[in-house]
């Protein structure tokens, strides 16, 4: 749709969303006092991991849909063996006992700073490469042994 003469550097004031056309893009279903709080600068977006990223860096959040997440998810890791929790989702080793043993768990927090683990309901450790023996470690340049220890 390629207009001739028109100016598109100047002309692009309907693309923006302002307050005044704001009412016209959000749907009936989000509440009404959500919309009448101050607008300085807002996101506008339906996708939810972008949702959780924004409500970390604290910029207000609006959704055209109407579907916006209520609470930031974020992550840890918990050690099923020794239950010691750590925030440095990198690691493969538990910092505690040293066991490849970490599980990955959410986690939210209170407003006094205290954390509330959600984790899964009835969930069974994978035993997969505990029943047989290791394998006797090869040597030369391509060798595929196992890392058993973080060291």
């Amino acid at each position: 749709m390629w207009q001739e003469g028109k100016d598109w550097e100047l002309e692009d004031e309907e693309g923006w969303i302002t307050k005044d056309n704001l009412n016209k893009l959000i749907s009936s279903s989000v509440q009404q006092d959500a919309v009448k709080e101050a607008l300085g600068v807002c996101v506008m977006t339906s996708d939810f991991a972008m949702q959780n990223i924004i409500l970390q860096m604290g910029i207000p959040l609006k959704a055209h849909n109407g579907r916006i997440i209520t609470r930031v998810k974020s992550y840890i890791l918990e050690c099923f063996s020794c239950h010691t929790i750590t925030r440095n989702t990198e690691k493969k080793f538990c910092p505690c006992c040293g066991n490849p043993t970490l599980l990955k768990v959410t986690c939210s927090f209170k407003d006094d700073g205290s954390m509330i683990l959600y984790r899964k309901k009835g969930h069974k450790v994978n035993l997969r490469g505990t029943r047989y023996n290791i394998p006797n470690p090869t040597f030369g340049r391509v060798n595929d042994d196992l890392i058993l220890s973080e060291d």
